[in-house]
């Protein structure tokens, strides 16, 4: 799941426990599309070209809402990875590519009043810190 499943849909583990997560919700609140508050810890994101994070203590965390469509793929396609299942991650990825980058969400959410969101955020979270127990070489997955 870690190796092989993000090397066939290009695409990183977050996004592919992300997509899986969102599945499994969708299964179970037997709906088709979840909103989900999506938590990072910032380490992987650019600022800027010329801002070198390396010698910084700390997290520079991202929060924000993501809703994914899951198609209605049943659930059994999804533990058998019917074919169906790779069209869903495809479709799934896409829309994860397509959001704006988190860090200028919590920017405009949270230091600009005059922007007023008419909705709350999603009450399930998401957050996935890495590969914690790997070595330093690999932890940054």
């Amino acid at each position: 799941l870690l190796a092989e499943v993000p090397t066939a849909f290009h695409a990183g583990i977050q996004d592919i426990l992300l997509i899986g997560f969102a599945l499994a919700l969708a299964e179970f609140l037997d709906t088709t599309q979840v909103g989900i508050d999506v938590e990072g810890h910032g380490r992987h994101e650019d600022l800027a070209a010329e801002v070198d994070l390396s010698r910084t203590v700390g997290w520079f965390t991202t929060k924000y809402p993501v809703a994914l469509t899951g198609a209605g793929l049943p659930w059994t396609h999804v533990r058998t990875g019917a074919e169906a299942l790779g069209a869903v991650i495809k479709a799934a990825k896409e829309q994860l590519r397509a959001l704006p980058d988190p860090l200028t969400y919590g920017l405009l959410r949270y230091l600009n009043r005059e922007i007023e969101l008419p909705h709350t955020d999603p009450v399930i979270g998401f957050n996935y810190l890495g590969r914690l127990g790997a070595a330093a070489g690999e932890a940054s997955e």
